[in-house]
């Protein structure tokens, strides 16, 4: 992803500080998140999670995870896939 290293735009209380260049670093960060076409971002900031989330629509069918819910996901889909084997 473009800029994945970049802050979210969230920064703790920089987003209530300064929120007119927290706005544009939001928005920044979602429209590089929307060009990759993932179903899927993953951060392990809780900060980064609401931030990105709350400046997305449902309408992106985006999922925001942490690192830990990723791997329960994957883990899950391997166990349902033993379940239907013949």
């Amino acid at each position: 992803m473009k800029d994945a290293n970049m802050c979210c735009g969230g920064g703790g209380s920089f987003q209530f500080d300064f929120p007119k260049v927290s706005k544009g670093i939001t928005e920044n960060k979602v429209k590089n998140i929307l060009e990759t076409e993932a179903s899927v971002v993953v951060t392990g900031c809780p900060g980064c999670r609401v931030t990105i989330r709350g400046n997305m629509s449902d309408s992106d069918n985006i999922s925001v995870l942490h690192p830990i819910q990723l791997l329960d996901r994957a883990l899950s889909e391997e166990s349902h896939a033993e379940d239907i084997k013949p």
